[in-house]
């Protein structure tokens, strides 16, 4: 019977999830909800709430905090320079193109969030890809490849939820995997080079030669922005702070919270940038928390 009942609960929840009859918030809460009352748990299901939330607070925690601390620091820049950078040295040769595109979701994908993954990295390549003829569909599946392997990381959805289930901390979960997801990436940089090779080949077929035909934006930007006093500040904040959650110097949603303090206190000294960098990036915060997904908001993909 029991049985029975958790397969109809996952088949509820999948479908209302799958064809978004409800959000997933609601699905996750009244379905769980309407299982125990079916199997006759309705006294227990308040303690059994209640420990469950205990549980994945701390999770929660490193969570909301980690998406404020990496969009405080892509809100400050720190990852333009790398990407200018990269997409600059790329060229027109379609596989470097192809390395370049997984080398910038990679760097993109620090945050943990998908959405935003994909919102620097199209930008950023497509008028390369669109320059050099090659097809959209090869930046999308590199893309996916590097966010899809880079998201084992601590603060990643996948692995806070599976430390969550197994009551232990995310970065005890995460050092025994480092070995694979490294072979994951190396992996994707070899996928990305096939892929590559396959565009080159493709071209070479082509009757016609490849010409500008975009004007790349990116070009312009490469030369443009120069680092500052600032930006090292924020790349040494960063590096410290992986550094304190690979050897968990503090509890890791600590880290987040004191890196997310000092970030926003030295990028935006006065409160009520600070408040608008909350609210700016709130809502995704409580996203992750309540169901491990970001999404951005429409507005935030056309100011991207």
């Amino acid at each position: 019977m029991l049985t029975l009942l958790g397969i109809g609960m996952v088949a509820a929840l999948l479908l209302l999830i799958l064809f978004r009859i409800t959000s997933v918030l609601v699905a996750l809460t009244l379905v769980p909800l309407a299982a125990a009352l079916a199997g006759g748990f309705a006294g227990s299901f308040g303690t059994w709430a209640m420990d469950g939330i205990r549980g994945v607070t701390p999770v929660a925690a490193l969570l909301a905090f980690a998406v404020i601390y990496f969009g405080v620091m892509n809100d400050a820049g720190l990852f333009d320079p790398i990407i200018r950078a990269l997409v600059r040295v790329v060229g027109t040769d379609p596989v470097r193109i192809a390395l370049g595109t997984a080398a910038v979701a990679s760097v993109a994908h620090l945050d943990g969030a998908g959405a935003s993954t994909f919102m620097v990295t199209v930008p950023a390549m497509l008028p390369l890809y669109t320059r050099a003829r090659m097809s959209a569909l090869s930046l999308t599946c590199i893309t996916a490849l590097a966010a899809g392997t880079m998201n084992m990381l601590p603060w990643g959805g996948p692995t806070t939820r599976a430390a969550a289930s197994l009551q232990t901390t995310p970065s005890s979960l995460f050092l025994p995997v480092t070995p694979a997801m490294a072979i994951g990436m190396v992996f994707v940089f070899l996928f990305a080079v096939h892929i590559g090779r396959k565009e080159r080949a493709r071209l070479a077929r082509a009757s016609h030669d490849t010409v500008d035909v975009v004007h790349d934006a990116m070009d312009e930007s490469a030369a443009e922005g120069e680092v500052g006093v600032l930006w090292y500040f924020n790349a040494a904040l960063t590096v410290v702070t992986l550094a304190a959650l690979f050897t968990e110097m503090l509890p890791l949603p600590l880290i987040f919270l004191l890196a997310s303090a000092i970030a926003l206190l030295v990028n935006y000294p006065q409160s009520d940038p600070q408040r608008e960098r909350l609210t700016a990036h709130g809502s995704a915060a409580m996203m992750m928390v309540t169901t491990g997904r970001v999404h951005r908001h429409s507005d935030e993909i056309g100011d991207a």
